[in-house]
């Protein structure tokens, strides 16, 4: 099977399959780091985030402007790496490491019990 780039007609080596890997448990969080609210009530998931609005502050237009720069700098080092012999397990390790290093919860860990970030 070969595949083609969008727009290019040279055609790209055919690939092998994925192998399914192993699952391993989810990174623990230090337990200094706030959790998310889906954390403890799972079953209030739908609509927690939206239910109503409030004025911030601006310390919280601060926190808001540091997780946006933690957000950007994971997304950074996530691209780094995405290259040929790293599996998500790896990724999943050292991108769980940086936010927790950044003071961070690691945004997805156990949303509607999904057991990794």
């Amino acid at each position: 099977r070969r595949l083609r780039k969008r727009g290019d007609s040279a055609a790209v080596a055919a690939r092998q399959p994925v192998a399914k890997g192993e699952v391993f448990p989810a990174q623990p969080v230090p337990a200094e780091i706030a959790r998310p609210p889906y954390v403890a009530e799972p079953e209030k998931v739908r609509g927690w985030w939206n239910s109503r609005v409030v004025e911030k502050s601006p310390s919280d237009v601060a926190a808001m402007r540091a997780a946006g720069k933690l957000a950007h700098a994971a997304l950074d080092l996530a691209g780094t790496l995405i290259r040929p012999g790293v599996t998500t397990e790896e990724m999943d390790k050292q991108l769980h490491e940086f936010i927790c290093d950044g003071g961070a919860y690691p945004s997805d860990l156990l949303y509607k019990g999904f057991p990794k970030s």
